[in-house]
């Protein structure tokens, strides 16, 4: 008995030292991704409504006034694990996550879920189209948050077929 209490206070004392979130390593840009381009700002809204049709997103806000969509929540996949020294194991993933040094696979981990926001806006000669995830959020299979960040890879995808029309 004294054995078991022994080793149940051992692993109550070494789950409580194990971090809650587990944080990334590397530097990542913020995920504001912007470009100009000659075109009208109502051809590209239009662009940016097929899009959102095309890939089956709710959409949670909507303002062609001030230029603004955002989708709903959505699962973000591929996702790529962050390599030990801050680097994203695969460097075509949407999302890179914190590895946990305490799970063998270091790939593996729940789902990354966030959502699209784009923002349209006139300027003087130019249409300037504005992408970035928000709201980005992974648990791992223990339920501890993992911090998520985007690598741009998605935005820039983006940019170009809201801009130019294309899947």
């Amino acid at each position: 008995m004294k054995r078991l209490v022994v080793i149940c206070a051992c692993a109550l004392f070494l789950s409580s030292c194990s971090p809650s979130v587990l944080l990334l390593k590397g530097e990542y840009a913020n995920g504001n991704y912007s470009m100009k381009t000659s075109k009208d700002k109502d051809s590209i809204w239009e662009n940016i409504i097929d899009w959102f049709f095309d890939q089956q997103l709710s959409i949670s806000l909507i303002d062609k006034e001030s230029g603004i969509i955002a989708s709903g929540t959505i699962s973000l996949l591929p996702q790529s694990a962050e390599e030990r020294y801050g680097k994203p194991s695969d460097p075509e993933a949407y999302c890179v996550v914190a590895a946990d040094p305490y799970y063998l696979w270091p790939n593996y981990v729940g789902n990354v879920a966030g959502s699209i926001m784009a923002r349209v806006r006139q300027d003087d000669d130019s249409t300037i189209v504005s992408v970035q995830l928000a709201n980005l959020e992974c648990r791992n299979s223990n339920n501890r948050y993992i911090e998520v960040k985007s690598t741009g890879v998605l935005e820039k995808k983006l940019l170009k077929q809201m801009i130019d029309g294309k899947q």
